[in-house]
């Protein structure tokens, strides 16, 4: 892998990771949270991206063909995953009761690191890219590639507070609704094209 085909990832994984698209469904989750707790969240969705696609990069094809998993059809069910989320967000439910230990689940996994941030388009990517470049050297680059995305998924992720600070609960509620519109549509598209490669007859 040269220098050119490594910055032609990075720009190919911000495209499709698109930070800036999670900070709303970010801050929704982390209503309840502390700052501390937040932060925590933050960090652990951007080393669990991190780990995700090292993870896709190192082993992701040959786990898909021993499950004997498309990839169109993981496709697929990050899709109907992400719509599910947009509803939520722009007709969200009344929240669950708070456990009694004062304890939940968070949020840092799933969704936010999977399907929001490393969604199956990214994960795709990055299998496609380690089968093209099966060297430990390209490898290399590779992982280079997959840091600095974390990196800059954290960077977003940790100013989402100052984002709420600037726009206030209305503000972000507006927000949340437009966005949730935007990832319904993403989400569609994503799921009506692994179906589409999945069952070609559909699309015709």
């Amino acid at each position: 892998m040269t220098s050119a085909a490594a910055v032609h990832l990075f720009v190919s994984l911000i495209v499709l990771v698109n930070p800036p698209l999670v900070v709303p469904l970010f801050l929704n989750l982390t209503k309840p949270c502390t700052p501390a707790q937040r932060q925590g969240v933050a960090v652990t969705a951007a080393v669990a991206v991190c780990g995700i696609f090292a993870i896709a990069a190192v082993v992701g094809a040959q786990v898909l063909a021993a499950l004997n998993i498309d990839i169109n059809a993981l496709r697929g069910a990050g899709g109907l995953l992400l719509a599910l989320l947009a509803i939520d967000m722009v007709w969200p439910r009344p929240p669950p009761p708070a456990a009694a230990d004062g304890s939940a689940e968070s949020p840092a996994i799933v969704p936010i690191a999977f399907p929001m941030l490393a969604g199956p388009g990214s994960i795709a990517v990055i299998i496609a890219e380690a089968a093209k470049y099966p060297g430990w050297e390209a490898r290399g680059l590779m992982f280079a590639v997959i840091g600095a995305i974390a990196l800059v998924a954290l960077a977003a992720l940790l100013l989402a507070v100052p984002i709420y600070r600037l726009l206030g609960d209305a503000g972000l509620d507006v927000l949340s609704k437009i966005m949730g519109m935007v990832l319904l549509g993403v989400g569609l598209e994503m799921l009506v094209g692994g179906l589409g490669s999945l069952l070609p007859g559909l699309m015709k």
